[in-house]
Parts: C-alpha cells; sequence; structure tokens
C-alpha cells in the first residue's frame, strides 16, 4: 500500500470507529505520519507491530503553553522491539 493509501484508511477507521473525522487538522496529521511510516514497514511484519505505547513527557520538549498555544508536535516511531511508540 502507498502512504496515502494507508493514510486513508486510517481515517475512514478513526472516523468510523472513534468518530475522530478528517475535519479535525490532527486527525489528518497524525493519519499521515502514521500513514508515511507503516509504508516503511514490510507488510509481512505488520503482525508483529504492537501499541501503541505513549512514552512518558519530557519537560524539555515544553509544555505548549504560554504566548503559543499550539498543539505540541506528536512523533510516532516503531523501535526496536516493533512496537509503535508515540511521544
Amino acid at each position: 500500500m502507498t502512504p496515502e493509501q494507508l493514510t486513508n484508511a486510517i481515517l475512514r477507521r478513526a472516523d468510523e470507529v472513534y468518530a475522530m473525522p478528517d475535519e479535525r487538522p490532527w486527525v489528518k496529521e497524525a493519519a499521515e505520519h502514521l500513514g508515511d511510516l507503516l509504508s516503511q514497514v514490510d507488510f509481512k511484519q505488520w503482525s508483529d507491530l504492537i501499541g501503541p505505547f505513549w512514552k512518558p513527557w519530557n519537560p524539555s520538549h515544553g509544555t505548549g503553553t504560554g504566548s503559543n498555544k499550539s498543539r505540541p508536535r506528536v512523533h510516532y516511531e516503531i523501535d526496536d522491539m516493533m512496537r509503535l511508540v508515540i511521544t
């Protein structure tokens, strides 16, 4: 599957199952990141993926408060144990 196909599948699932429509910019952004990430994993390894897991908050990343009220940047990775980790 292409990253775009994966993104669209993730967006459909998010809307149908979790009522998270792609009109929310952060939902679309998360789906795009996940689609790109999953497209880099060999399909044969998809059944080995587990998670998602949240990495503990790191104070050096800031709080997202103050004059900049934007949503903190979320990062997705697959670690060496085939865990989808969200930081």
